[in-house]
């Protein structure tokens, strides 16, 4: 690490990592951060590659661990991280800056993962404290603000689409605490920060931000791709298997523990160019933006604890329409998005099951949605994908069934759809 393209072959020897993970405290504007920022290695796309990464830095993870109560170095890199996040903000066009924020939270979301992973939040603890600031902000809370911030400000072109995506490994790792932790979201500090002390503003324009995400797929770079784009198989990342994860874990929560846990046979190893999901197998950003969104607004759902994300997803409208009937008593801003855009790319992504998700809790849930769907002449497009999941039932896993039976259901309650849809004539299906 440090100035060149690094290999995982190098990290024994790198001085810079050394030096960082010793007993010395290092301060934030200290030299050093900028040579230890300008190393290349790669974020890992597949999960052979992050096992390796986990492997080769095992040892200095521990080292780490061990020195990092007192030189607070893990602290010191979220304030650098902070400040050259606010820079790439500032100069959107600087690609070195923008690779060493990127650096910066990679080393963050390596070290996160393993903090979590070994003890859940005690590592973490001093960074959920008060600072000595005005505003007596937690810097965890900075960190977790500044995350949101970079996704919402920054814009996803070719040179920011790594850092893009490393946000929301990052924001993902974090949210992990309820997959390696004893203790129930509902008390977990790092749940506490995302649901009740962030910007209510700032919570409506990010949940808006990711349904962007999700809604214009944009495609990976071939130099980060999972599977490349030469045709060449190669297997999901962790990452995103951890957001898969969590989806699994919410079908049990929406589809009130019915089904088994048996998952989708299909992987990226397997995909054919004849699969339905072969076109997205590129589209990480768009699916991790999916994983998160799904994952932050189904906590936090009882009445007690009143969920940001979730109301700003129920209760979204069309940018085309005005929208009528809102509630007064609504505590956020209402955000709007292109229902037509939303609508085709549900039509084809809907065989998914974080898309099945998501069209499920749209439909039962945001009646300005429900009526735009319905209303649709090509409303077709979106019920024939969800009768090949059912038709081809014994390659996907129950709670993907259930609910696509449940959209169709619920579709079904209305007259106009039951009218509409036997009056289309199919032509000729290829499954």
């Amino acid at each position: 690490m440090g100035a060149q393209y690094s290999s995982l072959n190098d990290l024994k020897s790198n001085e810079y990592l050394s030096r960082f993970v010793s007993e010395e405290t290092i301060s934030v504007n200290d030299p050093f951060w900028n040579q230890f920022l300008s190393f290349r290695l790669q974020s890992p796309f597949t999960t052979a590659h992050s096992k390796l990464i986990d492997e080769s830095c095992s040892i200095f993870l521990q080292q780490f661990e061990a020195n990092n109560p007192k030189t607070n170095n893990y602290g010191t890199l979220i304030e650098v991280f902070i400040r050259l996040a606010t820079a790439v903000r500032d100069e959107c066009d600087d690609n070195i800056v923008t690779w060493q924020t990127y650096s910066a939270l990679f080393i963050l979301r390596c070290i996160t993962k393993y903090f979590i992973e070994i003890d859940s939040e005690q590592n973490l603890y001093p960074y959920f404290l008060p600072q000595n600031n005005s505003d007596r902000i937690s810097l965890m809370s900075f960190f977790v603000d500044t995350l949101f911030r970079t996704t919402i400000a920054i814009p996803v072109e070719l040179y920011s689409y790594a850092l893009h995506l490393e946000v929301l490994n990052t924001l993902l790792s974090l949210l992990s605490i309820q997959m390696c932790g004893k203790e129930a979201a509902l008390i977990s500090a790092i749940y506490s920060i995302f649901m009740h002390r962030l910007d209510p503003l700032l919570i409506s324009e990010f949940t808006r931000t990711l349904l962007e995400h999700f809604i214009k797929q944009t495609e990976c770079p071939s130099t980060l791709a999972v599977a490349p784009l030469d045709g060449s198989n190669g297997d999901s990342g962790t990452l995103y298997k951890i957001g898969q994860s969590f989806a699994y874990g919410l079908w049990s929560v929406v589809t009130l523990g019915m089904g088994s846990s048996s998952t989708s046979n299909t992987t990226d190893e397997t995909l054919t160019a004849n699969d339905p999901a072969y076109e997205l197998r590129n589209h990480h950003l768009a699916n991790q933006s999916i994983h998160l969104l799904l994952i932050l607004s189904n906590h936090f759902t009882n009445d007690a604890h009143r969920n940001p994300y979730r109301l700003a997803l129920l209760h979204f409208t069309d940018t085309q329409d005005s929208p009528t009937n809102l509630p007064d008593s609504e505590p956020l801003p209402w955000f709007s998005v292109d229902y037509r855009r939303l609508y085709d790319v549900l039509c084809q992504t809907v065989h998914t099951d974080q898309s099945t998700l998501l069209l499920y809790m749209l439909l039962h849930r945001n009646q300005h949605f429900k009526a735009y769907v319905i209303s649709r002449t090509n409303i077709d497009q979106i019920v024939l994908p969800v009768l090949r999941v059912i038709y081809t039932a014994t390659e996907r896993n129950s709670h993907h069934i259930y609910m696509s039976l449940i959209i169709l259901l619920i579709l079904s309650e209305d007259d106009y759809f039951n009218k509409t849809i036997h009056d289309i004539k199919l032509k000729k299906l290829t499954w």
